[in-house]
């Protein structure tokens, strides 16, 4: 583990050399950054913020199901302080303070946990992905733009994902601790799926979320008066939300911009735009996590907090 925490730090400070010689080679296109539009800055730091509520609100939903009450300081708290855990560590380190804690406060086992993510990543995979082939279908009426490749990982990963949702059956325990570990996490997932009413909950949260990142992507090109469509913001936020899949670095550090440069390449807006507005998403949610972070790991985590975890 330590070998693989280093690697990513190693990985990350090459990333960030990288960046900067970028920059340096093409100062003059930076120079946006002295000139954001106030409007859509504004819309893009109400957007970060809602974010992060409605990943709390994914948390306090699901865990309701398993009779699991939070209150507004554990499930906004948590959605802030994971976030900031996954800005000061690799591979999504913020999910395993979020784990330590429900299981010291409310004894919600790591298998379950486990299982709560798979379902996040499952329902926001799945509806990415239809949302993806949707607007990469409309792109193509509208400007006669398409990407086979892109089309190719969208259609396999909305196959896949229908399969794992529709075909995941109960399965009994068995007396093996490993194998009844991976009995939890399909039992568990299947719970949450058999749960009519939780999986609608869950989905509108999912596109809500989607909504805000489309909106995010949109209002921050907008602040460098860069022209982009909502249609072809969306295709980029889209293939944010997959970005998830590959985060080896702190906070995605290098995953998001070159998903963002990616996403953005296909509509000819330039490396140096899509840099600037990975940069600003970037900095307004370190702005969030770093004023929020501190406070909630205070109050959830602190030495006079009910739940002391050591």
């Amino acid at each position: 583990m330590k070998l693989k925490i280093c690697l990513s730090w190693v990985i990350s400070l090459i990333i960030i050399g990288l960046i900067a010689i970028y920059v340096k080679q093409h100062l003059p296109e930076f120079t946006k950054i002295f000139q954001l539009s106030p409007f859509p800055l504004m819309v893009l730091v109400f957007m970060i913020f809602l974010n992060l509520v409605l990943l709390g609100c994914f948390t306090k939903v699901l865990l309701d199901s398993f009779e699991v009450k939070l209150t507004f300081r554990e499930w906004f708290g948590l959605s802030v302080v994971s976030t900031m855990g996954n800005y000061l560590m690799p591979f999504r380190g913020g999910a395993g303070i979020r784990a330590v804690y429900l299981k010291k406060r409310h004894n919600f086992t790591y298998a379950t946990f486990l299982s709560t993510m798979a379902a996040l990543y499952l329902i926001t995979f799945f509806v990415n992905s239809l949302i993806g082939l949707i607007c990469m279908g409309l792109i193509y009426l509208h400007y006669g733009i398409f990407n086979l490749p892109l089309f190719s990982f969208f259609s396999v990963a909305f196959f896949v994902l229908s399969l794992i949702i529709i075909f995941s059956p109960q399965i009994p325990n068995f007396g093996n601790r490993c194998l009844n570990t991976i009995s939890n996490f399909v039992n568990s997932w299947y719970r949450i799926k058999s749960n009519q009413k939780l999986a609608f909950k869950l989905l509108v949260i999912i596109l809500l979320i989607s909504m805000v990142k489309l909106y995010s992507i949109y209002f921050a090109f907008q602040a460098f008066s860069i022209d982009i469509s909502m249609l072809k913001s969306l295709l980029i936020s889209t293939l944010l939300s997959f970005s998830t899949l590959i985060n080896l670095t702190p906070g995605a550090l290098g995953i998001t911009e070159g998903v963002i440069i990616l996403g953005a390449k296909i509509f000819s807006i330039t490396p140096a735009q899509s840099l600037l507005v990975a940069g600003l998403i970037r900095v307004v949610t370190l702005f969030f996590v770093f004023i929020l972070g501190p406070i909630f790991s205070y109050l959830l985590l602190g030495s006079n907090s009910e739940t002391n975890i050591k």
